[in-house]
């Protein structure tokens, strides 16, 4: 049976006049990959204002980011396949925008590693309450109970992002972060000039409820 998140319309550009014959399967293998973004991620689903996934907050653990990282493989290797010569000019540019975008997001995920060295379950649990408190888009008990079961989700959250941690022995203390180039960072640096202070923003929306 179909999931609610299944039946939302995500759009799709108006076929053009001079479509390809295979601009349809490029665009299914595009939306294909948004709904998985969207039902792995709850909280990307409610910035885009798809609602089918409020009460969640996904899975946090490094088997989740392994297997996102192995679909999007497989999703660049299905759209590098598409030939682009049977694509109308429109649509074989969306598909060179999308191996672009697919293999930057591959190298952050595979070469940077971030999300095996940097705590961001806060961050991603703080995002998705405030997207909730914040955007008008249903009565507010509708929302704060949404928020609620987020909250609920949320140990289990954390728990889950502990498994993402690869941190070499011993490594902890020396005052750098190693960089997966090759080269060091100091801890010295200050923060951010924009950096967004999410836990903080969590302690405040849980001191609200």
């Amino acid at each position: 049976m179909p999931s609610d998140l299944d039946a939302v319309d995500v759009g799709r550009p108006p076929r053009a006049q001079d479509a390809g014959p295979l601009d349809d399967q490029f665009y299914d293998l595009v939306e294909a990959r948004f709904r998985r973004m969207l039902r792995n991620n709850p909280f990307i689903a409610t910035f885009f204002g798809v609602h089918t996934e409020d009460d969640r907050l996904g899975d946090g653990s490094r088997d989740f980011v392994l297997q996102e990282i192995a679909d999007d493989r497989a999703h660049l290797t299905a759209v590098r396949a598409v030939d682009p010569a049977d694509l109308s000019p429109d649509v074989r540019f969306e598909r060179e925008l999308e191996i672009h975008n697919l293999e930057l997001d591959l190298f952050d995920s595979e070469v940077r590693r971030l999300w095996e060295r940097r705590a961001t379950a806060l961050d991603t649990a703080g995002d998705a309450l405030f997207l909730l408190f914040a955007r008008d888009f249903a009565p507010l008990p509708e929302r704060l109970a949404s928020m609620t079961a987020r909250l609920e989700g949320l140990p289990q959250f954390l728990m889950e992002h502990r498994t993402r941690a690869a941190v070499a022995r011993g490594s902890r203390g020396r005052g750098a972060h190693a960089d997966p180039l090759g080269r060091r960072r100091s801890r010295a640096r200050g923060p951010r000039r924009h950096a967004r202070p999410r836990g903080a923003l969590l302690r405040g929306v849980l001191c609200r409820l």
